[in-house]
């Protein structure tokens, strides 16, 4: 009888010998995350990339390990492969920005993306055109519930781990460095999480099985959550969608996202079901071609109201990958209305392929998303004579209406904060190396005489309309750089309710959501303070400030806000966000 450590370690070595790659680079995440934490180098840009070049690694190697040897390819084209996918990654680490102020919101997504469809090849790399779909599904399966029982098994292990640690040092007096609570987490993620991920799914070289396995639990969970779910929110679409066609008022892009999550619900309760119900119930084959026909209307009103906001705002990373969901709606529906053969196969396949592809490349969702907002630019540049022969921007030759100032303001802000200031650039803008990214587009256009419109300014609602202006300010303000009024000063912070501030030398400070501050002392009674008109004067701007435009002042106190978001209307504030640094006199 095998005792539960000799199964372990049996395990683990068969771990080790089928996932080579994959061990290998969680041992490095797991001393690489160690490494960081007590050596303090988690700003630093080498040891970030590589991280996330482990990440994606774990899974990219995973994937070809599990197709090499599910399709019995030899050794030698293994190791040809994890060499071509080596030099791979090396030059994705070497094509991430060198500094971390350089990550650009384009590298973020990318790499999601890429993660994405890397745990996507996972799930697909048992495909075998002559194999047949139940072993396919079983693989897929159990690498779900692989990654399901590592994630809740590892949350455990590291509270029970952290919280053992904080007992010894609240019962005995120990003083347990901070750092060892995320050490414990990387440890977690890369001793444990991913080995037992990887002891989970089924061994390569055990017997084929070609048989679907029916799981009673997968089974209740498709037949009676997310079917019903399924069932309800087709009402509720389709009812809204009734409405839309009759009054044809198109939302603001929200039902695009809504027909998107309810798709891949969909298509996950499709894929789930099928196997487990096809071969008993007939009726579920008259299912398939009525739930994909119902679907493919919805894709219908998908590419409508998607179109609509392109045909506005032109393209953009969100709107692009919204398109190329539509996209592989469009093609499934297709497949699954038509064929005869209807391979369920083709639902990971096509949607692994689909992401992985256009992560990348002038086609992809960052090429076309540049192009697309360039665009709109040029035309509005050309439309105003803003360019002159030069090729530099002049001021225009006519006022440009507040909704085409918005629609530039708009695609500017998007080109600087997704591609960095080095963008403006193309329209022979000089850029500071130091410019702020925030305020950027709005400085150019004020050099240009065009006043900026902020993405969530109301076009068509007059000034005395009640509806609520939404402003922002950010600075970055340490405390030694603030001068000292007097030795009653501190630093104070509220988030969407009224917070006491605090006592200082018995006096009371309160900062409440209306924008009025209560000082309460018991030599010099009670005084209530107003920001109201202060912060009604502030401008429209959700960029960054010098310091001298964040201060407020009084005969009481003075603040240096390092945050601050609120909004107003018709005179009236609502404070959701404060921090800062307060003197009182």
């Amino acid at each position: 009888m095998k005792t539960f450590f000799s199964t372990f370690f049996e395990n683990y070595k068969k771990v080790w010998s089928q996932f080579l790659p994959s061990s290998v680079i969680s041992i490095l995440f797991a001393v690489f995350g160690i490494m960081m934490v007590w050596t303090d180098t988690y700003n630093e840009s080498w040891i970030i990339k590589i991280m996330l070049v482990l990440v994606i690694s774990f899974f990219l190697f995973l994937a070809w390990s599990s197709w090499v040897q599910s399709n019995k390819r030899r050794f030698s084209i293994d190791v040809i492969g994890a060499i071509v996918l080596l030099a791979a990654l090396i030059a994705y680490y070497l094509h991430l920005p060198a500094d971390l102020d350089e990550f650009e919101s384009i590298f973020i997504i990318r790499h999601i993306l890429i993660t994405i469809a890397s745990v996507g090849l996972v799930f697909i790399s048992h495909y075998q055109w002559k194999s047949n779909t139940e072993k396919f599904w079983n693989f897929s399966r159990a690498t779900a519930e692989a990654i399901g029982q590592a994630i809740a098994f590892s949350i455990v292990l590291f509270l029970g781990l952290a919280a053992t640690f904080a007992s010894i040092d609240f019962l005995f007096g120990v003083d347990i460095p901070e750092e060892i609570y995320p050490s414990l987490w990387f440890a977690v993620v890369g001793g444990f999480a991913t080995f037992y991920f990887l002891s989970k799914l089924p061994l390569l070289n055990a017997e084929p099985d070609t048989k679907f396995n029916e799981n009673k639990l997968w089974k209740f969970f498709g037949v009676y959550i997310l079917f019903p779910l399924l069932a309800l929110y087709f009402l509720v679409l389709y009812a809204y969608t009734g409405k839309v066609l009759l009054t044809w008022e198109w939302p603001s892009g929200q039902i695009s996202y809504m027909i998107a999550a309810f798709s891949l619900v969909g298509t996950l309760t499709y894929w789930i079901l099928t196997p487990q119900i096809e071969g008993t119930e007939k009726a579920w084959k008259k299912y398939t071609p009525i739930f994909w026909g119902l679907l493919s209307i919805q894709v219908v009103v998908l590419a409508i109201a998607v179109g609509l906001r392109i045909n506005q705002y032109g393209i953009t990373p969100k709107r692009y990958l919204v398109v190329l969901f539509g996209i592989y709606l469009f093609v499934l529906c297709g497949y699954f209305i038509f064929s005869r053969i209807r391979d369920r196969r083709i639902i990971p396949v096509l949607f692994s392929g689909l992401i992985l592809i256009t992560s990348v490349g002038p086609w992809g969702v960052f090429g076309v998303s540049k192009m697309s907002q360039k665009s709109i630019v040029n035309n509005i540049f050309e439309q105003y004579e803003m360019v002159d022969e030069g090729g530099n921007l002049q001021k225009p030759n006519t006022e440009i209406p507040k909704e085409e100032r918005k629609t530039l303001s708009s695609s500017l802000d998007f080109l600087v904060n997704t591609f960095g200031v080095e963008i403006l650039e193309t329209w022979n803008i000089e850029i500071e190396t130091n410019e702020n990214r925030y305020s950027v587009v709005q400085d150019t256009l004020k050099s240009l005489e065009v006043d900026y419109v902020g993405r969530w300014e109301s076009i068509d609602r007059g000034e005395d309309e009640d509806h609520w202006q939404f402003r922002y300010l950010n600075l970055e303000s340490q405390l030694e750089e603030v001068e000292t009024i007097s030795e009653k000063i501190f630093l104070f912070q509220k988030r969407y309710q009224e917070e006491a501030l605090g006592e200082i030398n018995g006096t009371k400070i309160l900062f409440k959501n209306e924008g009025i501050i209560e000082i309460s002392s018991e030599l010099e009674g009670d005084k209530i303070i107003s920001l109201v008109d202060w912060l009604n004067a502030i401008e429209e701007d959700r960029g960054e400030r010098s310091k001298e435009e964040v201060t407020f002042k009084s005969d009481q106190i003075e603040i240096v806000f390092t945050n601050l978001s609120f909004k107003t209307k018709k005179g009236k504030v609502e404070v959701e966000n404060a921090s800062g640094v307060m003197m009182l006199k």
